[in-house]
């Protein structure tokens, strides 16, 4: 019936109820979240841009890249406003299933007792105009 060149082959045949022969897949499976280029494809259907949106929104030019690396729920939520959809929608994987954002713990081996700077993007201090 079937020629089998390895032992794998083999084992990753299983038979299921219906008789039908079937492969199982060891792939990792797919994940739900947008592709980033998925969401900057969108934006620019809209007429947007992640510098655009970071700079209307008051913060530096490349500022919302950060919710592509999910480390910022801030520029998530303009991402999500600016598609007309709740940032669990984008991406799925950082949040609960009643809608609750998952906080993301620091690395334990990350300093604790570390200092911001008081410098902005534009190398100013913050808050100064």
């Amino acid at each position: 019936m079937y020629k089998f060149t390895r032992t794998v082959d083999i084992l990753n045949m299983i038979v299921c109820n219906d008789g039908m022969n079937t492969t199982q897949t060891t792939k990792k499976p797919a994940s739900k979240d947008w592709h980033p280029a998925d969401i900057v494809a969108a934006l620019r259907k809209r007429g947007h841009s992640l510098r655009k949106l970071s700079v209307a929104n008051g913060y530096c030019p490349n500022s919302l890249r950060r919710a592509l690396d999910g480390h910022n729920i801030r520029c998530e939520q303009i991402i999500a406003k600016t598609l007309d959809l709740h940032p669990m929608q984008i991406w799925p994987s950082r949040y609960t299933t009643d809608g609750a954002r998952i906080v993301q713990r620091m690395r334990s081996d990350y300093p604790v007792n570390v200092t911001r700077s008081t410098a902005g993007c534009n190398g100013k201090k913050r808050g100064a105009k």
